[in-house]
């Protein structure tokens, strides 16, 4: 027996994911006044761990849904083949989606947060006395930042609702395009 392999889906996956992490990159600079490199690294790791955890729902829920739900689904999703009857759910499951991922990604933020700082409690005592006057520079621009910026939950807030909007409107180009150009 052979297996599909859905490269359209693969594909379109990986557009999503440079997508969203190009976008919430630059929402996690200015939001969280993070370098750009870390921002980056941010996004991505978060981005990648949300769609894992995202997948692995999607594949443990797979089977609880009703057999002529489930070929829609997977037609839709994998295949590209929209039903009417379909729709609804799509949306739905969007929103859901999207709250999911949110706290993820909030989740994940806090997760590299706690691990980066344990790495950083490893390094010589030379180089944290380097760093402490940058630190307290740091330290007093972040407690200003706190009192005129978003909070760590708002930054990742807006930043997956920009990288959704972003998805939804290569969803729409991609819907509005007719087939034969696309090609």
């Amino acid at each position: 027996m052979f297996s599909v392999l859905p490269l359209r889906a693969i594909a379109f996956q990986c557009l999503f994911l440079l997508l969203a992490i190009a976008v919430e990159a630059a929402v996690l600079h200015e939001g969280l006044k993070l370098p750009y490199r870390k921002s980056v690294e941010y996004a991505a790791s978060i981005n990648l761990l949300s769609t894992a955890i995202g997948w692995l729902i999607f594949f443990s829920i797979e089977p609880l849904v009703p057999t002529n739900l489930r070929f829609q689904l997977i037609n839709c999703i994998f295949f590209d083949q929209w039903s009417s009857g379909i729709a609804a759910w799509i949306i739905f499951a969007g929103f859901v989606t999207f709250f999911i991922s949110f706290l993820v990604k909030l989740s994940g933020l806090d997760l590299l947060k706690l691990l980066l700082q344990d790495k950083e409690e490893k390094r010589s005592e030379q180089e944290i006395q380097a760093d402490k006057s940058k630190r307290y520079q740091n330290t007093i621009r972040a407690r200003k930042n706190a009192r005129e910026g978003p909070s760590r939950a708002n930054a990742v807030l807006i930043a997956n609702a920009l990288s959704y909007t972003a998805i939804l409107l290569v969803l729409f180009i991609r819907i509005i395009v007719p087939a034969d150009i696309r090609l």
